[in-house]
């Protein structure tokens, strides 16, 4: 492109510059978000007003707000996020320690912090937070892959978050970090046998925490269901059942949209949150499933791309960390609804209701799109 590398003056010289591709998979999806969520909660059409008791409402507020930021975000210059990733690190990490202090209880953890609409996840954002101090600490170095000490290091910076979140406990969100950071150090450069003894060492970890009576034993009771789902089907194997038999029952095409029984019926908790996939897969069966993957694969090509051709090493790392980010929750929520995978509290992106959960989303992708922006204009 002509204006490669020049000052960023207009609209004109915004839009030559966007990546429209990576921003119309968003809106799909997050229409396709909002017409589950109508679904889920038991509405038959669309309708807006001030009642913000409503999921679906405050849904609306949500994404207007994560729209926001993801522009504000664009014209954030990220090389500060690199050198300052250690402050961003920080900051999130105080956001982890608050929740100890003023957090409420929340689906048998301690996650949250404020209240109302103002009720925030710290854990959703220091997803964002690992990837910038990973990205910012392993592209320091220009060239050359990741030694050992760097490999400690990285372990030190995810470790301590990772111990926090078992504490509040949240098993499901540190097997996220653990995922990001390992896929981060491969596109780093870290040889293959250094990543697998990661692998093992982080089961390790999660099996001496199981072992050490720290998890809670609803907890327990998700893994004991997933590797039997007929122990106490009416009891602890309830909620994963009837998320099969859901899913399964929308055949090829489903039932039609706002007209799932079990939907209806609400025999599975949480439909608008970790268990939206039960909706699409009820109300729009196998058709409906592939166009939510179809839309999340170009998605997350559209995050490679751009990480591919990314003007330095930090702006590749984060788009790396980002698209592992979005196919780890895309591949364990609809694994948990299918029965492949115990339930970890796992959202879809962009899909299910949550406002922490949605910003977050927003704020990663609008920094990838500005690290596609800045590949053509300075800004």
């Amino acid at each position: 492109m002509k204006a490669k590398n020049k000052k960023l003056t207009n609209i004109k010289n915004l839009i030559t510059g966007f990546d429209f591709i990576l921003f119309f998979a968003i809106i799909l999806l997050v229409i396709y978000g909002l017409i589950l969520i109508n679904s889920a909660i038991g509405l038959t059409k669309f309708s807006f007003n001030l009642d913000f008791s409503s999921f679906f409402n405050k849904q609306l507020v949500w994404v207007g707000l994560g729209l926001l930021i993801f522009f504000i975000v664009l014209f954030l210059n990220y090389i500060w996020l690199e050198k300052f990733w250690w402050a961003v690190y920080i900051i999130n990490l105080l956001g982890l320690i608050a929740v100890f202090i003023f957090g409420h209880v929340s689906g048998g953890a301690r996650s949250w912090i404020g209240w109302g609409m103002l009720k925030v996840q710290p854990s959703e954002f220091f997803k964002i937070g690992i990837i910038i101090a990973v990205a910012g600490y392993l592209s320091r170095k220009k060239r050359g892959g990741v030694n050992l000490v760097d490999l400690l290091i990285t372990l030190l910076l995810v470790g301590i978050p990772i111990i926090l979140l078992v504490l509040q406990p949240d098993i499901g969100t540190a097997i996220i970090y653990i995922g990001i950071v390992i896929g981060i150090l491969y596109l780093a450069g870290l040889k293959k046998v250094y990543i697998f003894s990661v692998f093992i060492l982080g089961l390790l970890i999660i099996l001496i925490t199981i072992k050490s009576g720290l998890v809670e034993q609803y907890m327990l009771n998700r893994l004991l269901i997933f590797i039997n789902p007929d122990i106490d089907p009416l009891g602890i194997g309830y909620t994963l059942n009837q998320s099969i038999i859901t899913v399964g029952s929308g055949g090829l095409s489903g039932k039609g949209l706002f007209k799932g029984i079990q939907t209806s019926l609400h025999f599975v908790p949480e439909l608008h949150t970790d268990f939206i996939f039960c909706v699409l897969g009820e109300e729009l069966g196998f058709l409906g499933a592939v166009i939510l993957i179809s839309l999340y694969t170009m998605l997350i090509f559209s995050v490679i791309r751009i990480g591919t051709i990314a003007k330095d090493k930090f702006g590749a790392l984060f788009c790396g960390g980002i698209a592992i980010l979005l196919s780890l929750h895309l591949l364990i929520n609809i694994g948990v609804t299918i029965g492949i995978m115990p339930i970890t509290g796992i959202t879809l992106p962009l899909i299910s209701y949550g406002g922490s959960s949605l910003i977050t989303t927003f704020l990663g992708l609008g920094l990838v799109e500005g690290v596609y922006l800045r590949r053509f204009y300075n800004i």
